[in-house]
């Protein structure tokens, strides 16, 4: 869900097996975490990510397969 309160549940698809890096950052571009930095087959991924010391505000998943970007803007509302 978007907006999430502490914990939120990550989905994504990768067309082809690769390195993955996955990360989160702050309104401002200030890497606050990295989620996951590895190899991965193809298919659907989830992850549960819980952090209760973030406070209110926007921040952006950024999810890099193989030089291809996609970022996602999240809500944390407390």
């Amino acid at each position: 869900p978007n907006p999430f309160n502490s914990q939120i549940r990550i989905s994504y698809t990768i067309k082809i097996r690769g390195h993955i890096n996955l990360k989160l950052y702050n309104a401002i571009g200030q890497e606050i975490e990295q989620l996951k930095n590895e190899e991965e087959n193809a298919g659907i991924h989830e992850i549960n990510y819980r952090n209760n010391k973030l406070s209110s505000g926007i921040y952006f998943l950024t999810l890099n397969h193989e030089g291809e970007i996609v970022t996602q803007k999240i809500v944390l509302t407390k």
